[in-house]
């Protein structure tokens, strides 16, 4: 019961880790959306340039100053997320490893428990039966 109790507290653990996983992957895949929105709209700025006349360009080449600066904040903000997300797998798998050696040294000494359980109980039962060997004696000698 209580190895089912353990069992049950690792796959919830298991299982919190996941959703934290899958929310932080959620994130970096809406921050890259961002990203390429914002590459998609530099893209079409460009195509303007070419056809503007030189005051339009300069206006137009302030806006894509402007979403260059954007994107490179959100590529950094992107790095920082993976970079993150890294850190969290990690932390995630040391707590894991943690939870299982410390459930496995558990394990051990249910186990070690146990034996030291049925050696007693073998004995006990040898000593039993030893004194049933005995009494049978007895009786057998006081019945001759």
């Amino acid at each position: 019961e209580s190895v089912d109790k353990e069992k049950a507290r690792v796959e919830s653990d298991r299982s919190d880790l996941d959703r934290r996983n899958q929310i932080l992957r959620e994130r970096v895949h809406t921050l890259e959306d961002v990203k390429a929105s914002a590459e998609a709209a530099i893209a079409k700025l460009e195509m303007k340039l070419q056809m503007a006349d030189q005051t339009h360009e300069l206006h137009l080449r302030d806006k894509e100053l402007g979403l260059n600066d954007r994107i490179r904040h959100l590529e950094s903000t992107v790095a920082d997320q993976k970079d993150r997300e890294k850190d969290l797998l990690k932390e995630a798998k040391r707590q894991q490893d943690e939870l299982e050696e410390k459930h496995a040294a558990e394990l051990k000494q249910m186990e070690d428990d146990i034996r030291g359980v049925l050696t007693k109980a073998r004995r006990e039962k040898q000593d039993l039966q030893q004194k049933v060997a005995d009494l049978e004696g007895q009786l057998g000698e006081m019945q001759q």
